[in-house]
């Protein structure tokens, strides 16, 4: 991982991690003209991959965000996720006092 958001709030941990295709894979020193073509489509394979994996950590609740080559040219919508992870704060924890209220209220509701 890259870095990580724990927030207190939630207390939930969200691991991101920046990836593109060609820190993890490329072909390099290719004699035809067909390098750029085959690391345009390991690229292309690359996110693909990731998406995947990231659908799936998100279907089991595994928080970890993935940013390939195709996220990381709108940097903008980026940050945009990794705020969104920043601004979330869990339910709003009611005092003591509170729900014993509550309580009372539907007590004499129901004498009614």
């Amino acid at each position: 991982m890259d870095f990580t958001i724990l927030n207190p709030h939630t207390m939930k941990i969200v691991g991101f991690e920046i990836s593109p295709q060609s820190s993890h894979m490329s072909v390099k020193g290719a004699k035809s003209g067909r390098q750029i073509e085959w690391n345009s489509d390991l690229k292309l394979q690359w996110g693909k991959e990731m998406r995947n994996r990231n659908d799936y950590f998100g279907d089991f609740g595994i928080t970890t965000i993935t940013f390939t080559d195709s996220e990381l040219e709108d940097l903008d919508a980026c940050f945009d996720k990794i705020e969104d992870y920043l601004s979330m704060h869990g339910k709003k924890q009611k005092s003591v006092q509170t729900l014993l209220d509550q309580i009372d209220i539907l007590a004499n509701d129901n004498k009614k």
